[in-house]
């Protein structure tokens, strides 16, 4: 991917100070920062490197100010289910309390309001009893915690936000990459689109799509987030260019 980001940067005649550059993740970010000093050999002026957070390590969650923060969730969840029976202490409701902000944190990404479903309604009487025990739960959390939040963002819900704040911004630079993203979450989804429709723009996708189209519509094909991207700016599979720098030295 590193090899294919700096053979298009050189290709576009744009210099590298003027060139911007969004990365799955931070430790993407890292990799690339590296690999320009290598290439040039030099001092050099960075690209504008930006981390759009699909594939955020653990340990390298955004911090945001004036957010509900994903910690501040989890404890509040925590000290709301310790006081079911069925739960009863602190170290089970921990876990259950993290299990259910990371499947919040899931839907948000995917656009999807978890306190706009009726989890009573959709986990019905053809579950087992343990099963609508959790409905029960989700159904009184998703209605909880935003009055908890005082009208203050999840951690997610501002990292979409601060994606797509970048699409009205993009079109001051000469040159604009989106590079390893795969479209699989929205926010991602509508700046790589506003990316690729701009003159001086480009998407370096992890790899080429090959195969049948009904494989590929499919939710729960691998592909299906790139191929639903490639439907949304009018790009047929063939149309991708393959950009091959031989095999990995991993």
């Amino acid at each position: 991917m590193l090899d294919a980001l700096y053979s298009v940067i050189e290709k576009s005649g744009v210099k590298l100070s003027d060139t911007l550059v969004f990365l799955p993740s931070r430790r993407a970010v890292r990799a690339a920062e590296k690999m320009f000093v290598a290439r040039v050999g030099h001092a050099i002026i960075l690209p504008k490197l930006v981390a759009l957070g699909e594939g955020v390590d653990s340990d390298e969650i955004p911090i945001y100010d004036n957010t509900f923060e994903t910690s501040e969730r989890v404890i509040l969840l925590a000290k709301l289910l310790v006081a079911d029976s069925c739960i009863g202490n602190m170290s089970v409701a921990l876990q259950i309390a993290r299990d259910f902000v990371r499947m919040q944190d899931y839907m948000e990404n995917e656009g999807i309001n978890s306190g706009d479903i009726d989890w009573e309604s959709l986990v019905d009487e053809k579950y087992a009893e343990h099963f609508k025990s959790k409905a029960k739960m989700l159904d009184i959390l998703t209605r909880v915690l935003p009055a908890m939040a005082n009208g203050r963002p999840t951690d997610v819900q501002q990292r979409n936000a601060d994606v797509r704040a970048w699409i009205s911004d993009i079109q001051k630079y000469p040159s604009v990459i989106v590079c390893g993203s795969t479209a699989s979450v929205p926010a991602t989804a509508d700046l790589m689109v506003a990316v690729a429709n701009l003159s001086c723009g480009k998407i370096i996708l992890p790899g080429k799509i090959d195969g049948r189209i009904q494989d590929f519509e499919l939710d729960t094909n691998p592909y299906n987030s790139e191929y639903k991207f490639l439907s949304r700016i009018g790009c047929d599979l063939d149309d991708v260019i393959c950009l091959d720098f031989g095999a990995s030295n991993i």
